[in-house]
This record gives structure tokens, sequence and C-alpha cells, in this order.
């Protein structure tokens, strides 16, 4: 007896905390809806172990397809094939390309924000960039490019360690008296582009895989002046 399609669509996220992943949900969801499509949501944590249990659960229901912003672990042996559904994956670059996959163009963000401080006479620059997890090392390669570096060749480079606080800011952003500046990722469309893609792949499992690469927007909080 042939089983009827699925029309629950899996999201497995990393840190529920972090208000990038909600902001996605609500995005997933309304594009979901408007397919007649529901979204089952898991959270890991950060956690391997815990994501293998949700990946493994959700293929164990049948679900029509998972979008999913793995671990590290998970995406150093990263391989969609035992999986057997349909999965996008968000917010994290593969080297392999037969998945999927929706980020944000971290090398350009930190060039504009890099050229952004260079041109308004920044000599320090401090990046904010989390623990080493991936995308980061994508960042610190956009901050590190030798164009603005030549440019500026006073410049200095600093990456600090994780200031998120699981989302939250911790104390040492109170050590940075600077106004900051940073790249607003566009979270509406990560969520509406991968389930875009993720329907398209439920519908047609042997189309070629499409990489989704998003720009941001610069966002400047007080005066970019420098302070001497």
């Amino acid at each position: 007896m042939r089983s009827q399609p699925s029309h629950t669509l899996g999201l497995v996220v990393s840190a529920i905390r972090n208000p990038f992943f909600p902001l996605i949900s609500g995005a997933v969801e309304d594009v979901a809806y408007e397919q007649g499509f529901s979204v089952f949501l898991c959270h890991t944590d950060d956690n391997p172990e815990k994501e293998a249990i949700s990946l493994h659960l959700l293929r164990d229901e049948h679900i029509a397809g998972v979008i999913c912003s793995p671990t590290r672990p998970t995406l150093a042996n990263f391989t969609a094939a035992h999986l057997n559904y349909p999965l996008v994956v968000i917010d994290r670059s593969l080297s392999i390309g037969d998945v999927d996959v929706v980020v944000l163009d971290h090398v350009d963000s930190a060039y504009r924000l890099t050229t952004h401080l260079v041109e308004h006479c920044s000599q320090r620059i401090a990046a904010l960039c989390g623990e080493m997890r991936t995308p980061g090392p994508e960042r610190r390669a956009g901050d590190e490019m030798d164009f603005i570096l030549g440019q500026a060749p006073t410049t200095q480079m600093g990456i600090l360690g994780d200031c998120t606080g699981g989302g939250r800011p911790c104390g040492r952003m109170a050590l940075l008296h600077e106004p900051s500046r940073l790249i607003a990722q566009p979270t509406d469309e990560i969520g509406k582009t991968a389930t875009a893609l993720l329907l398209q792949r439920v519908a047609d499992s042997d189309r070629p895989p499409r990489q989704g690469i998003l720009k941001g927007q610069l966002l400047v909080r007080g005066s970019s002046t420098p302070r001497w």
C-alpha cells in the first residue's frame, strides 16, 4: 500500500536563542503555509548528537524535506545521501555541490564593513566573529583582503572570541566605546528562499543543486567619525 505524500517540512536549527533562527523560522512557516505545508521544528542546541537524532527522526517520520543549519562536526563529514529526503542547508557553506544552499555573502559583507571603516579614517578595527564555527573563517577572509589593507596599511585587524552569549550580548561588549557598524542578515529572504528551493526539490528531486548567496544590509549605529 503506497503512503500518501507528506505535507510537513522539517526545520533543524542549531541555536534557537539566537534571534537569527526565530526570524528564519517565521519566514519558513509563511511560505510553507501558503503552499499547504506545515513545519516541524527541531532545536539541536549546537549538539551534533542531538542533531543526528533529529535528522533521523525526521527521516523515520517520512518528512517531505528538511531545512537545516548543521553543526560544525556534522558539516565536516557531511553527506545528504543517507538521509533519504530533500535537504536545503542555510547559513553554512559546503565543499560538496550536491545540496541546495542559502547563505549570506560573508566575504562581501566583511569587505563592505571594512571599506566603510577605512573610508572614515578608522585605523584600529575589531571584528566580532563569535566562536570558531562556520562561517566565521569566511568573514575573516573578507576582513583580511589585501586590497583593503593596501589602502590603509596602518589598519589593525582584531578577532575577538565568542561575544554572542547564545544570542545575547556578553560583558565584553561593554569594552567597546565606539559606535558599532554591522551587516544585518536578510533573515526573511533567507527563510523564504530556502523554503522555495526545498519545495522545488520536493517536486523535482533530479534538478541540479542551487546556491543562493544573499547580500546583507550595512547598518551604521551612531557616528562613523573616529574618536582621537
